[in-house]
């Protein structure tokens, strides 16, 4: 019979989640950071090769996916606050439960706010702005509430000095 209560706080402890908000955040998040970074790291090199030749040598990456990634955990950082998640709130996102309809009605309204309010939109937010333009993929579940928090946070951040 000792063997059941040491069981039960085997498991206890095994089920509590000592991660932090944010690092719950960088975890469930990181696909969709990747994607980010990688579509960054595409159009950076379509864009300004001899540029982004220099910050694959500068970020000590072999190549665009690895740079990618590089990009994806940067974005991670910068954005972490936006991204946290209370244990409930990740447990509703891996369950799948997202509200996308709502989302995309978000999605309009933080593009107008940027266009109308004329926000400096960083490279980061422009692009994924444009990925939710060009296909279903980012206009729907992690991507969608991805790009919603980053640009929620950009926009509530005070502006840049000019």
């Amino acid at each position: 019979m000792r063997l059941a209560p040491a069981v039960l706080l085997l498991l206890a402890v095994a089920s509590c989640d000592s991660r932090t908000p944010a690092e719950r955040g960088a975890q469930l998040f990181a696909p969709a950071a990747d994607k980010l970074g990688a579509a960054l790291a595409a159009e950076l090199k379509t864009k300004a090769e001899k540029a982004y030749l220099e910050y694959l040598q500068k970020e000590s990456c072999k190549d665009e996916v690895e740079l990618g990634r590089k990009i994806g955990k940067q974005v991670l950082e910068r954005y972490a606050s936006a991204l946290a998640l209370s244990p409930e709130q990740e447990k509703e996102l891996k369950a799948g439960k997202f509200k996308d309809v709502e989302g995309r009605k978000k999605l309009n309204s933080l593009l107008d706010r940027f266009v109308n309010e004329k926000v400096m939109v960083p490279e980061v937010c422009r692009v994924a702005m444009l990925q939710t333009q060009a296909g279903a993929e980012w206009n729907s579940g992690l991507q969608l509430e991805f790009t919603l928090r980053i640009l929620e946070q950009q926009l509530s951040a005070p502006p840049a000095p000019h």
